[in-house]
C-alpha cells in the first residue's frame, strides 16, 4: 500500500471497470499528508452531511460519519467499502439534485486519518474496565488525574496524547524508557497491556472529567522521512518492512489481529524489555522520539501498508480476470493502462480518488452494456494491489 503518492494522467471511458480504480501512475508524493482536522472539515461538508451526520444519518440507516464506529476498516476495507456504496450512493444524490463532490487523493488521506484520530477502527473500550487498568497497572501509583493530587510523575490532566493516536504511541514508547529504568532499580515487573485493556483505558482518561472536550486531532508525517527514523533508531537492526533482508523480522507479514496504532502503540510498550533483556549496548540503546519523528515513523508504516491486510499475488491475478478488470486492461479497450507496470505504483488513496472521479462513468457504461456492479472485499483490493505492484 502506499498512500503518499498522487495520481497520474490515467484515462477510461468504458469498458469492464473494477480495474480503473487500480490503475493511477505514480507522481511526486506530498510531503506532509494525513491532517485529521482536515479530514473532519470534509465530512461535515453539507453534501455528506444531508445523509451522513445526526439526526439525518438515523433516519436514513447509514453511517454518522462525524462519530463513526467502524471496525475492522483497514485501508483495504475503506476503499472497498467506498465502491461498494457507489451505487446507492449516486442514486441517493440524483434523488436530491445533488452533485458528486470533486474529492483529490490527498481529501481521501485526510478523512482516512479523521478515522484514525477518532479511533474508529478500533473497538469501543469501556471507561469502567478503563479504571480499573489504571489500577491494576499501578499507573494510579505514579500518574495523580490532576497536578493537586500526589504523583512522582506528570499528571493525568497534562498529556496532551490522550485524544491523538500517533501521540499517544510516542508518548507510550518515551515514557517507557524512563519507567523501565524505575521498574529495574526498584526489582520490579514490567506491566503487559493486551489490546482491550488499552482501549478501556484510553476510554477512561478520554471521560475523565480533568480534559476539555476537543476535536481529536492527528497528521502523519512524510514516509521518506519516516524510513530514515527506522533506521535511526535502529529498528533495522531486526526488523524490516517488506524488504529482502534474511534474518529479520518482517513487520508487514507480521501476524496480528489488530491493525491500528493503539495496537502499535501496545506492541512497542510489551516489546521493551524483549527488546533490551540485558541492559542497553550501543547498537540497542533506546531512544526517545522527538519532534516529528514518530509521525514521519508511523507515516512510513502506513505507507508501506503496515495497517493494512497483505494481499496475495496469485489471487490478485485470478481477481483481475474474475472481475473483468483485464476485458479492458490487458486489450487496451478505451486506451485503459495495461498492468502491471514496473513504472508504476498503485495507490489506496488513489483507489478512494478514482473512484469519485471516474466510477460515475463507469456506472453509466455498464447499465448500458447491462453489466452488474462488481462487489469488491477488503482482501480483494489488498489482492489486486499486490498484484499490480508486481509484488
Amino acid at each position: 500500500m502506499v498512500l503518499a503518492k498522487q495520481n497520474g494522467a490515467a484515462s477510461y471511458v468504458g469498458g469492464q471497470f473494477l480495474g480503473v480504480m487500480l490503475l493511477l501512475l505514480a507522481a511526486p508524493a506530498f510531503g506532509q499528508w494525513g491532517d485529521a482536522q482536515r479530514g473532519a472539515e470534509l465530512v461535515q461538508e453539507e453534501t455528506c452531511a444531508t445523509c451522513h451526520r445526526a439526526p439525518a444519518a438515523s433516519r436514513h440507516a447509514v453511517p454518522d460519519l462525524t462519530r463513526p464506529v467502524l471496525p475492522d476498516v483497514t485501508p483495504g476495507a475503506f476503499i472497498s467499502t467506498l465502491w461498494n456504496h457507489g451505487p446507492i450512493l449516486w442514486r441517493a444524490l440524483a434523488t436530491r439534485n445533488l452533485s458528486i463532490p470533486e474529492v483529490s487523493e490527498e481529501n481521501v488521506v485526510d478523512i482516512y486519518a479523521h478515522f484514525f484520530a477518532l479511533r474508529a477502527f478500533d473497538p469501543a473500550g469501556d471507561a469502567d474496565r478503563g479504571q480499573d487498568v489504571f489500577t491494576a497497572k499501578n499507573c494510579h501509583r505514579c500518574h495523580a488525574l490532576i497536578p493537586a493530587d500526589s504523583g512522582i510523575a506528570p499528571p493525568v490532566s497534562l498529556w496532551p496524547s490522550v485524544s491523538n493516536p500517533v501521540a499517544w504511541v510516542e508518548n507510550m514508547w518515551n515514557h517507557g524508557i524512563g519507567m523501565r529504568e524505575e521498574i529495574e532499580q526498584a526489582n520490579g515487573s514490567w506491566p503487559t497491556f493486551e489490546v482491550r485493556e488499552m482501549l478501556d483505558l484510553l476510554a477512561f482518561l478520554e471521560n475523565a472529567p480533568v480534559f476539555e472536550p476537543h476535536t481529536p486531532d492527528m497528521q502523519l508525517g512524510d514516509p521518506g522521512a519516516g524510513k530514515k527514523v527506522f533506521k535511526e533508531q535502529n529498528c533495522v537492526i531486526c526488523h524490516k518492512v517488506g524488504t529482502d533482508e534474511p534474518g529479520k523480522i518482517d513487520l508487514i507479514d507480521a501476524v496480528r489481529a489488530e491493525h491500528t496504532p493503539t495496537a502499535l502503540a501496545v506492541a512497542m510498550w510489551n516489546h521493551q524489555p524483549v527488546m533490551f533483556p540485558d541492559g542497553e549496548t550501543e547498537w540497542t540503546e533506546a531512544k526517545p522520539f522527538r519532534d516529528s519523528e514518530m509521525n514521519d515513523l508511523i507515516g512510513y508504516l502506513f505507507a508501506e501498508g503496515y495497517f493494512g491486510v497483505p494481499g496475495d499475488t496469485e489471487r490478485g491475478e485470478r481477481l483481475f480476470e474474475e472481475k473483468g478488470c483485464a476485458h479492458c486492461h490487458v486489450e487496451g479497450v478505451a486506451d485503459a493502462p495495461l498492468p502491471p507496470h514496473p513504472d508504476n505504483v498503485y495507490s489506496v488513496a488513489a483507489l478512494g480518488a478514482a473512484f469519485w472521479k471516474h466510477a460515475p462513468v463507469m456506472r453509466r457504461d455498464m447499465l448500458d452494456r447491462n453489466l452488474d456492479w462488481p462487489d469488491m472485499t477488503p482482501r480483494d483490493a489488498s489482492d489486486l494491489l499486490i498484484y499490480l505492484n508486481g509484488e
